[in-house]
């Protein structure tokens, strides 16, 4: 079996994932639709919303979109969790305009993860990394 290429995010079913708080990454363990396991891995991450989570989950994509845009389409979630220190970006930030230019000037970029069927969400990290499992 070659594994030469990039595993495919289409149709691709995620089995699991992990959320390492002090490392800062959220990872999706994931086969492809010949079965063959890798993972999708999150450099880097501050914040994170990942729902409706089935024992099936089917991906359709996960694409980069504006940080400004994310964060507006969440500004309740934002405006409710910021008095808890989230996102912990080792800063204050007292508005979402506030927050966007912070996660900016860190490079911080939004993908936003969309289902077929089940798992959904989203994640603000550094970077995506996609890989076959060693």
């Amino acid at each position: 079996m070659s594994v030469s290429e990039a595993p495919r995010l289409h149709d691709a079913n995620v089995h699991a994932y992990r959320v390492d708080c002090e490392g800062r990454t959220v990872t999706l363990h994931a086969r492809d639709v010949a079965e063959r396991a890798f993972d999708i891995e999150f450099v880097g991450a501050v914040a994170h919303k990942l729902t409706t989570q089935l024992e099936g989950n089917i991906l359709f994509g996960i694409d980069e979109v504006e940080v400004g845009s994310l964060v507006e389409s969440e500004a309740a979630l934002f405006d409710q969790e910021r008095r808890y220190g989230w996102p912990a970006l080792g800063c204050e930030v007292r508005s979402n305009a506030e927050l966007v230019a912070a996660l900016v000037e860190r490079g911080t970029r939004a993908f936003e993860i969309t289902p077929s069927y089940g798992l959904s969400g989203w994640v603000l990290a550094r970077e995506m990394r996609v890989g076959w499992e060693t």
